[in-house]
């Protein structure tokens, strides 16, 4: 498959005009496999010799190793290189390059970085839209830093600049309901999360509509007299995540759907529901999402004082908790052994780059050398 896609890039890449190029590089979306996007973006990167393509590869590639395999090595060095390739190029592909370096330290959790990156995006675009979205990113890393202040000050920014984006808008919306309810200021996020629900309903964003909706719940499952709307809410909400397959949103129904049967004393339906984010799509490809799960169970069974069963999932949750302590030691292992040979290979160029000018300067001594034995002896038979 790989070589297929080589030869096909080799072929019909140089005859393309510049708008074609960038329509090409977008085609990898396409491939399924993480490793034939990766082959095909590298083939494109080599074989290019367009500044435009190489920088597009180049964050392509950045975007697939930090945000799917978290290798943020690689990311790293991607995004440097499509930094070289975008100097001199417009603002808005700077721009790209320098939010992808926001959202990649945002990502490792070095929010300074991020927060340098990100501010360093806003003075190269005058894009509202961007801006908007870049805004509410600033905005989420002092939340995780827990400078709500300064948070809730960028949030509204990026209302401000997103009027005109209903996607922007939303999300705005959401994050700042998130935020107030994490201040337990429920009726600011009640607010906030309603307006994004009324936008998602008007603009007929189902996905949106259903993050909106989830959150209203969280507010509702706060207050005894309000469980009956939670159910309400999170049952429509079920019933929209299976028909669009939003299987993201789906876990999130389910698990509070759990959480309202416990509140409410219904310990059969409560396990099931449980049971069924547990085993959801996206639990299987989170396993934090499947320690949270297991962690809640466990305390279910203790509450309702079946220690046996409370033990069982206790001991699943430490085992899958001890699995993900080694996958994380191996992941910091493979990072340093890639920086290694990356850096290993870099040597090893620079040396036969070393070796290749000092056998040249070899070369060319021999032969001033032998020039002037050659006219000395020319000289010496005259």
């Amino acid at each position: 498959m790989r070589k297929i896609i080589f030869i096909f890039i080799f072929f019909t890449l140089n005859g393309y005009c510049q708008q074609k190029l960038d329509s090409f590089i977008n085609k990898y979306h396409q491939i399924e496999k993480v490793t034939e996007q990766i082959a095909f973006l590298d083939s494109l990167n080599n074989i290019s010799k367009n500044n435009i393509i190489k920088y597009k590869s180049n964050v392509l590639l950045a975007r697939i190793y930090y945000k799917q395999l978290d290798s943020f090595m690689i990311a790293k060095k991607h995004l440097y290189l499509a930094k070289v390739f975008a100097n001199n190029l417009n603002d808005s592909i700077m721009f790209d390059v320098l939010s992808n370096y926001g959202y990649l330290f945002q990502k490792e959790a070095k929010f300074d970085s991020a927060f340098y990156f990100y501010n360093k995006a806003l003075k190269v675009t005058s894009n509202k839209k961007l801006l908007s979205r870049l805004n509410a990113n600033i905005a989420r890393v002092l939340r995780k830093q827990k400078k709500y202040k300064q948070a809730i000050k960028y949030y509204y920014k990026a209302i401000e600049l997103g009027k005109k984006s209903s996607r922007n808008l939303c999300t705005a919306y959401n994050n700042l309901g998130s935020l107030y309810l994490e201040l337990e200021k429920n009726d600011s996020a009640f607010y906030y999360f309603n307006k994004s629900l009324q936008i998602a309903k008007q603009h007929k964003n189902k996905r949106k509509e259903l993050r909106a909706n989830i959150n209203l719940a969280l507010v509702y499952l706060d207050n005894p007299y309000t469980y009956g709307m939670a159910y309400t809410t999170l049952s429509h909400s079920e019933q929209i995540a299976k028909k669009i397959k939003a299987y993201h949103y789906l876990y999130y129904i389910q698990f509070h759907l759990g959480e309202y049967f416990h509140l409410t004393k219904q310990p059969n339906r409560a396990i099931k529901y449980y049971n069924l984010a547990l085993h959801s799509h996206f639990a299987k490809t989170d396993y934090l999402k499947q320690m949270e799960v297991l962690k809640t169970i466990a305390k279910f069974y203790e509450k309702n004082t079946n220690y046996k069963k409370a033990n069982q999932y206790l001991r699943k949750y430490h085992k899958l908790k001890d699995s993900i302590y080694s996958i994380e030691k191996d992941k910091a292992f493979n990072d340093i052994k890639t920086k290694y040979e990356v850096e290993n290979k870099d040597i090893k160029i620079t040396l036969l780059t070393k070796e290749k000018q000092i056998e040249k300067a070899n070369k060319n001594i021999i032969l001033i050398t032998s020039f002037f034995v050659f006219v000395l002896f020319s000289l010496f038979m005259f």
